[in-house]
């Protein structure tokens, strides 16, 4: 019989085909995130004391083109995601 605790969202976390998943998935996010961060705040800096730039323009512009992969591609990465199986995808994703 199901308990409560199995089928919470946290009961989730210890299925063998999701816990897997959702852990790649959150620490490539937070993998990601703390390197766009880090990577605009050496180039907003160098570029803001070389070319007298205000940072408030680069950083919005580094922003706008870490996006802009995700707005070109993701259409393709939705149609492959479509036609192949989910954790062989993830498998070889990963890999690369």
């Amino acid at each position: 019989m199901n308990t409560d605790t199995e089928c919470s969202q946290f009961g989730l976390l210890r299925q063998r085909r999701f816990g897997p998943f959702f852990w790649t998935q959150s620490l490539g996010a937070f993998n990601d995130n703390v390197y766009r961060n880090a990577l605009i705040l050496i180039i907003t800096f160098k570029l803001s004391t070389t070319l007298k730039i205000d940072s408030t323009y680069l950083i919005s512009l580094a922003g706008g083109l870490f996006m802009l992969p995700f707005f070109l591609f993701s259409a393709m990465a939705g149609q492959i995601a479509d036609q192949y199986e989910k954790a062989g995808l993830i498998h070889k994703i990963k890999l690369m």
